[in-house]
């Protein structure tokens, strides 16, 4: 199951940085606003109860679209750990796990003799704290950094 938690939050930071910015929404926004929140309460609260009674996830998101722009799949883990899976199993959930709902667990989702071989490198600890995956320093894609065009 894949409950792509994190368009609802992106859609939440976003107001939240247009009334930062502006000191105010529209009221059409601020009823939007609203309705999303409690949405994503809901939703947490559900894929929680998912979680308790041993549904497998699998992280994946619509990416990219209006409120949610590329690179910001670590995201989607990150709300995982928020709905109740452990930081390791929300890895396994954007990894493994996501390569097995896909049919390319043959090949892809966990480094192994013979496989692709894409890393990412972040600073810190993603099994210690999630948001450890923002934090990107080097990207490496079939065994191949990837340039990034930045220090």
């Amino acid at each position: 199951m894949n409950p792509t938690l994190y368009n609802l939050e992106a859609v939440i930071n976003a107001l939240t940085a247009k009334r930062e910015r502006q000191g105010v929404l529209a009221p059409h926004e601020e009823t939007q606003f609203a309705y999303i929140k409690q949405r994503f309460e809901i939703q947490l609260e559900a894929v929680g109860r998912m979680i308790r009674a041993g549904v497998k996830l699998t992280a994946g998101s619509d990416s990219p679209w209006a409120w949610s722009p590329p690179g910001v799949f670590a995201h989607e883990i990150r709300t995982l750990g928020l709905a109740g899976l452990t930081n390791s199993a929300a890895i396994v959930a954007g990894t493994s796990a996501a390569a097995e709902s896909i049919g390319v667990s043959d090949v892809a989702g966990r480094l192994d003799t013979g496989r692709q071989a894409d890393v990412l490198v972040v600073k810190g600890n993603p099994e210690r704290n999630l948001k450890a995956l923002l934090n990107v320093l080097d990207v490496y894609q079939a065994g191949h950094r990837v340039e990034r065009g930045v220090e």
